[in-house]
């Protein structure tokens, strides 16, 4: 399988803007979610390029800030399956770096939602 470089180029580029973008945002930047997070959500798992597989899920914790609660808690308890297939994934492919990328995501959001949450604490839960 071949890739076209230059789109892929221009494809990081994207996702470096928007990672960046909603980092310096913070809270300002919900508007623009609805909009982004389909992209973002489909890119978290993209199997074709680490460096946009990374961006994506950076800006998936900058999202979750944005938001803000409860709306965070319940987007990170619908991408908890997500997380735990890539996990399952790179585990059954000996992708130590893939595993790695994915669980520092994972605890990176839930930093995120600790240090930005007050009145809901439970990110995760049975269900």
């Amino acid at each position: 399988m071949s890739l076209n470089t230059e789109a892929l180029v221009k494809k990081t580029g994207a996702f470096a803007t928007i990672e960046q973008v909603s980092d310096n945002m913070g809270t300002a930047f919900a508007p623009y979610i609805d909009a982004l997070l389909p992209i973002v959500v489909e890119h978290m798992n993209f199997e074709h390029s680490k460096a946009i597989k990374k961006l994506a899920l950076k800006s998936f914790k900058n999202f979750l800030v944005a938001m803000g609660e409860p709306a965070n808690i319940e987007k990170m308890q619908q991408s908890f399956t997500l997380y735990v297939m890539q996990l399952e994934t790179s585990l059954t492919r000996h992708d130590e770096k893939s595993v790695k990328i994915v669980l520092k995501s994972l605890a990176n959001n839930l930093r995120a939602l600790n240090k930005h949450n007050v009145a809901r604490r439970d990110f995760l839960t049975q269900a």
